[in-house]
């Protein structure tokens, strides 16, 4: 993944969306949509790879799933939510932007529990509060 190919069809699409939205704003809208769906799919090709590499990691250090699972699915949710917000701001809904970073935040504070659960077990049997 080259970023400075990747910015540089940002930058046209960008300059093509300004030039062309006062006279066709369906035109501009296609371009935009076409520059990130483009961008979006040439930025996911190494995701493979991370996961592999992740993968072998986690089997490597022997950690429990309890701990690594929770932390993956927040940050699926937060691209997720990213995106999604950017996307209604671009379609100037900033109401609904700001509704759905308050649901993202909820789902990820939800995912957290087990974690801290997790934590204050580790730590209670550290200090041996647990018989």
């Amino acid at each position: 993944m080259n970023i400075t190919s990747l910015v540089g069809i940002a930058i046209v699409a960008c300059i093509l969306c300004i030039t062309i939205k006062p006279y066709q704003p369906v035109f501009a809208l296609s371009v935009s949509i076409a520059a990130g769906i483009y961008i979006l799919i040439i930025a996911l090709q190494p995701v493979g790879e991370l996961i592999n590499s992740m993968k072998m990691l986690i089997e490597s250090a022997n950690i429990s799933s309890d701990i690594y699972l929770p932390v993956i699915k927040i940050v699926g949710i937060s691209l997720v939510i990213r995106i999604s917000c950017a996307v209604c701001k671009d379609a100037g809904q900033q109401a609904l932007s700001t509704k759905l970073e308050f649901a993202g935040s909820v789902a990820c504070i939800i995912l957290c529990f087990p974690l801290i659960e997790h934590l204050i077990s580790l730590i209670s049997d550290i200090l041996g509060l647990k018989s």
